[in-house]
């Protein structure tokens, strides 16, 4: 039996399995819940509020050091010269998950590596958010 990649399904195949993963999670959620309470979530939320706490800090220096790099070794031409007229759409050839970074590096002619933090520093200041619009670009933004 052979897997095909995620994008080969058709998109209501695609939406099936999304619902379904989200069924999984929720009920196996809900599982923890009824058999141990619900005090683990509240200890993982702590745990994770620390963590980020001290990610976003480090995630801006690092951000900090990626840009005087890139700004250093050429990087980072083409910048100031965005061409408004060109078309704004996912990626097809520079593509992680689904080409939402790729595109918006190929329409503004920056590296994607930028993209790709700038997205990570705000996922750690709001992961639900980043998660939810990084979700919305791929279902609506175009491939080019």
């Amino acid at each position: 039996m052979s897997v095909n990649k995620f994008s080969q399904y058709p998109k209501s195949a695609q939406i099936a399995i999304i619902v379904g993963v989200g069924c999984v999670l929720f009920g196996v959620w809900r599982l923890f819940g009824v058999a141990f309470g619900y005090g683990w979530w509240n200890a993982i939320q702590r745990g994770l509020g620390t963590l980020f706490s001290y990610l976003w800090p480090v995630a801006l220096i690092c951000a900090g050091l990626y840009v005087v790099w890139a700004a250093m070794t050429g990087r980072l031409k083409g910048v100031s010269t965005v061409d408004w007229k060109k078309p704004f759409g996912r990626s097809v050839t520079d593509r992680r998950i689904a080409g939402v970074c790729g595109g918006v590096a190929q329409f503004l002619g920056i590296d994607p590596a930028i993209v790709r933090v700038l997205v990570l520093i705000l996922f750690v200041v709001s992961p639900a958010f980043t998660v939810l619009a990084y979700i919305a670009a791929a279902i609506f933004i175009p491939e080019l």
